[in-house]
């Protein structure tokens, strides 16, 4: 219940100081829990205030794993985070700011494909897909997430008849990768369904079936990046 929630938080910014790492740790994350489950409800004031818990627990300091490093999906949710709320400078910082915290087994990944994103958002699109090239494909999050990025770069600089040669690679990696959830193909297999209906001719031309597209969009819930796919 979202009044417990609030009571909670202010229960724990008055007492963090005589609660032990563990279970303030423990408190975050729970809230943060309850912060995704509103977003994905469509309640987007909660956006800002799950990017608010993330900034309390890199100053609590809660992030750290037992080798002292921070987790590689952490730094890259905040990161997400901050650019959602376009706080470009602050997600800048952090990016370069936390990149000695990350694990040396992740860090260049992490850190080129957090730099990537955010050129990609301010605009920097060139940049941008230098820094994806860097990236080793060693793992199959990554090569997910950087192959998506890679669509909307090649969406964004004009390159359509390579964006629709990637897409149709794309549809193939899902279709045989089996180490993929079944919940996160859907979102994929979302992504890849309404781009390639954003990138269809006929789409661009007519206003009402942009708008019924808009609509569909808007109501998908198992999707990523649907804010972009809006705008």
């Amino acid at each position: 219940h979202e009044s417990y929630y609030f009571k909670l938080k202010d229960i724990l910014l008055k007492t963090k100081k005589d609660i032990n790492k563990y279970d303030l740790t423990g408190a975050f994350i729970q809230m943060e829990f309850y912060c995704n489950e509103r977003i994905t409800e469509g309640k987007i004031t909660y956006e800002r205030e799950r990017f608010e818990l993330f900034k309390e627990e890199l100053k609590e300091k809660t992030y750290l794993m037992s080798d002292n490093s921070i987790s590689p999906v952490f730094y890259r949710n905040i990161v997400y985070s901050g650019l959602h709320l376009k706080e470009f400078k602050w997600v800048n910082d952090f990016i370069i700011g936390y990149k000695q915290e990350l694990n040396k087994k992740y860090r260049d990944n992490y850190f080129y494909y957090c730099l990537a994103l955010y050129e990609f958002n301010i605009k920097n699109f060139e940049y941008s897909m230098e820094l994806l090239s860097k990236i080793k494909y060693d793992e199959v999050y990554m090569k997910l997430n950087s192959k998506v990025l890679h669509l909307q770069l090649l969406y964004e600089s004009g390159f359509e008849d390579t964006l629709i040669f990637s897409m149709e690679n794309f549809r193939h990696f899902l279709k045989n990768d089996r180490l993929i959830p079944d919940n996160k193909k859907k979102q994929l297999y979302n992504f890849h369904k309404f781009l390639s209906r954003i990138t269809s001719g006929s789409i661009r031309k007519s206003r009402s079936e942009l708008d019924h597209l808009y609509q569909n969009i808007l109501q998908e819930k198992d999707i990523v990046n649907k804010n972009w796919l809006l705008e």
